[in-house]
C-alpha cells in the first residue's frame, strides 16, 4: 500500500498523557483530521496493531497517525509505518522545548537539539530527511527552567489559560499543513 503524505503525531499513549505538553503533536494531528475530511464526517482513526499505530486515511494520498508506542520508542511505530504506507513524504509533528510556547516551525530536515522520539525516529529510520511540524510548549520563566527539568516539564498538562491559547495554535498548524498539503495535493484543491 502507498500514499503520498504519511503525516504522524508524536506522543504517549493513554488518557494520562493525552493532555499534557509532550502529546501535542497527537492533538494537531486530530485538529488536522477535522480540517481534512471534506463531506463534513467525523475523521474515522483506526486501531492497527501490526504498525503499532491509529490510523485516519482521510484521502487515498493523505493518511494520519498516532503511534501507540511511548514517545522515547516512537521509531519503531514510525518505520512500521514507513514500511507499510511508502509514502512520497514523511512529516511529523510533535512537541518542541526550544520553542516557546504558542509558536511552530514546519521545516524539512530540521530536528530539535534534543528530542528523544524525534531521535528515536532518526535511529529507526537511518535518515532525518522528514518534514518537521515543530510546536514550541515552553512557557516557562528562566527562574522555572532552573527549578522544573525539560523531562518532567513535557510530562506535565497545560494550564487552563495555555488550553485556550493551544487552542489557536493548533488551529494555526492545521491550516498551515493544509496549505502545504494544497500546493502538491489536487485533493485540497
Amino acid at each position: 500500500m502507498s500514499s503520498k503524505y504519511l503525516i504522524i503525531g508524536l506522543g504517549n499513549p493513554g488518557e494520562d498523557y493525552f493532555k499534557t505538553r509532550h502529546n501535542v503533536g497527537q492533538q494537531a494531528v486530530d485538529v488536522l483530521a477535522e480540517k481534512l475530511i471534506q463531506n463534513g464526517s467525523k475523521p474515522k482513526w483506526e486501531l492497527r496493531k501490526y504498525q503499532k499505530a491509529e490510523i485516519c486515511q482521510v484521502a487515498p494520498e493523505i493518511v494520519l497517525a498516532k503511534p501507540n508506542t511511548f514517545m522515547n520508542e516512537s521509531g519503531r511505530a514510525v518505520e512500521k509505518l514507513v514500511k507499510w504506507y511508502q509514502p512520497e513524504s514523511l512529516m511529523l509533528i510533535y512537541d518542541d522545548l526550544d520553542l516557546k510556547f504558542g509558536e511552530f516551525k514546519i521545516q524539512e530536515n530540521k530536528t530539535p537539539k534534543n528530542h528523544n522520539g524525534v531521535q528515536s525516529v532518526i535511529t529507526h529510520l537511518r535518515s532525518d530527511q522528514f518534514m518537521s511540524v515543530r510546536i514550541g510548549i515552553d512557557a516557562r520563566t528562566p527562574e522555572q527552567r532552573l527549578q522544573v527539568s525539560g523531562s518532567d516539564y513535557v510530562l506535565a498538562k497545560f494550564s487552563q489559560v495555555e488550553t485556550k491559547q493551544l487552542e489557536s495554535t493548533l488551529d494555526r498548524v492545521a491550516q498551515d499543513v493544509v496549505r502545504y498539503l494544497g500546493d502538491t495535493t489536487p485533493y485540497l484543491r
